[in-house]
């Protein structure tokens, strides 16, 4: 197994980044408490401005501040901080003394760090310390400079539900951890429940016990991230071959269109040219009579001017017959000989069609899942199963109820205090100082005393879970009245 990193660098499941100031939320995911306040607020004015709640960023369990009177935006000062992710340099400065030492205003230096009293010893503290019966067991760490500064976090063994309240018992058909309340409360019609400290002592005797999973587990998922990283890769590879062969494709077509239209330009001028050898003469005989009907023209004014009429009949007549001889000439020349050519263009079907098309073509992406990825998928599958399966009921020979673990609970106490809010009495509860004697307030079953609030006149009122009804007690806490309920309505 790789050695422990002395000051693990932890990243928030958010922004990606080494925590800053981690904050725990009761599912047990941990983020920056900026990252954690900027969710919220978005989170909350996105939803329901009125709504008391937000889901985990990663598994949508729904939770809710400590405090609801809080702005949304101080939601997140009402999580604990998280000590185990805090690094080293956020540790305190002298966190290699004797803590012993320090509570007689000693200061000595410190030798190991007990990890079950959280807490480090001296020399002469941890010599005591493996003499007392108590602790001899205690596992103790040496301090050296690779043990960093882990041995000064604590862990949060206060339940999430319900503040303040520690967890001891351990509910093996939910698997789960729980205070004496969440029994009360969510786990009375469990069959299999045994003291936290019996499972600990059962399931935490190999300490190397699932040590391993924990290292398979970041090695197959670091092997499908490294697969979700080979993904992108291999679609950006993709994205520039696709791209680069649609404009090759494209740069051919060019080509061959080009090549094309130099073959219809050569055919086009090849055409005009036989046409124009076909006008060329024509034009001539236009242009020579044109020629002689302008000199006769001039010929005819000058006349008009200059000569007397006889001359001027005499050359009329001579131009007259001269140019309808011309023109007879030029008619049977020019007769049945086109005189312009029109020319169209004719595409070729290809070209016709390219010209209807709105698209060059379309990326068909298909999706697959790598081997590599489905089996660390299925590998995890397999270790998370082997971390859930332990505890489990048989592991032990006998376990209790939650019911029997209920009525071994024959005495609380009350605390008189004053109520500025309503209370549900199903769900909330009073810190107590005086004793009552369960087993004397009758019922059919037995007697589970769970919550309960002070009314206006100083009498308390009780919760019974176990026998669906409520106990009123005076203000000197005498019993004097049971209302049972029915189908949710009290009698």
């Amino acid at each position: 197994m790789a050695e422990a990193n002395p000051d693990p660098e932890y990243k928030c499941l958010m922004c990606m980044k080494p925590y800053n100031e981690p904050r725990e939320l009761p599912c047990g995911h941990t983020f920056c408490y900026q990252c954690l306040t900027s969710y919220i607020d978005k989170e909350h004015v996105t939803a329901d401005e009125d709504r008391h709640y937000f889901p985990c960023p990663v598994c949508d369990t729904p939770i809710s501040p400590r405090d609801v009177s809080l702005n949304v935006r101080n939601w997140a000062t009402s999580f604990p901080i998280n000590n185990l992710f805090l690094s080293s340099t956020a540790q305190r400065s002298n966190d290699r003394v004797c803590g012993a030492c320090l509570r007689d205003n000693e200061t000595s230096a410190g030798e190991a760090w007990c990890a079950d009293c959280a807490e480090i010893l001296c020399k002469q503290c941890r010599a005591v310390h493996g003499r007392i019966k108590v602790t001899a067991k205690h596992r103790l760490v040496p301090v050296g400079e690779n043990v960093g500064g882990f041995y000064d976090m604590m862990v949060n063994g206060v339940c999430s539900n319900h503040d303040e309240k520690p967890l001891e018992i351990y509910c093996l058909d939910h698997t789960a951890m729980c205070c004496s309340v969440c029994v009360s409360l969510s786990h009375r019609s469990c069959n299999h429940v045994k003291s936290l400290r019996d499972v600990i002592e059962k399931t935490m005797t190999d300490r190397s016990s699932h040590e391993t999973e924990w290292e398979d587990i970041t090695d197959e998922s670091k092997k499908m991230l490294d697969e979700e990283d080979a993904g992108f890769t291999f679609l950006v590879s993709k994205e520039k071959a696709v791209s680069a062969e649609m404009t090759n494709r494209i740069q051919q077509a060019k080509d061959k269109l080009d090549d094309l239209n130099t073959t219809f330009q050569s055919d086009l001028a090849e055409k005009c040219n036989e046409h124009r050898k076909q006008l060329s003469p024509r034009r001539n005989h236009v242009n020579t009579f044109h020629i002689n009907a302008e000199n006769s023209n001039m010929l005819m004014t000058r006349l008009e001017k200059q000569c007397s009429d006889r001359d001027r009949f005499i050359m009329r007549e001579k131009t007259k017959n001269q140019i309808s001889a011309h023109y007879r000439r030029l008619d049977q020349n020019t007769k049945n000989q086109p005189s312009r050519f029109e020319i169209t263009l004719k595409l070729g079907t290809i070209i016709d069609e390219i010209m209807k098309v709105t698209s060059a073509g379309n990326a068909d992406v298909t999706s697959t899942e790598s081997s590599i990825s489905q089996n660390a998928n299925v590998r995890i599958q397999t270790l998370l199963g082997a971390l859930l399966s332990t505890p489990s009921v048989t592991t032990f020979a006998n376990s209790t109820s939650a019911s029997d673990i209920a009525g071994s609970l024959q005495h609380m106490t009350v605390q008189s205090a004053p109520v500025t809010e309503p209370v549900d009495v199903w769900t909330g509860s009073v810190s107590c100082v005086h004793s009552l004697n369960a087993s004397a307030l009758g019922g059919s079953n037995s007697c589970l005393l769970n919550g309960g609030i002070f009314t206006d006149n100083g009498e308390l009122l009780m919760t019974d879970c176990n026998n669906s009804r409520l106990l009123l007690f005076d203000d000197m806490y005498s019993f004097q009245k049971e209302y049972i309920f029915d189908s949710g309505k009290p009698q």
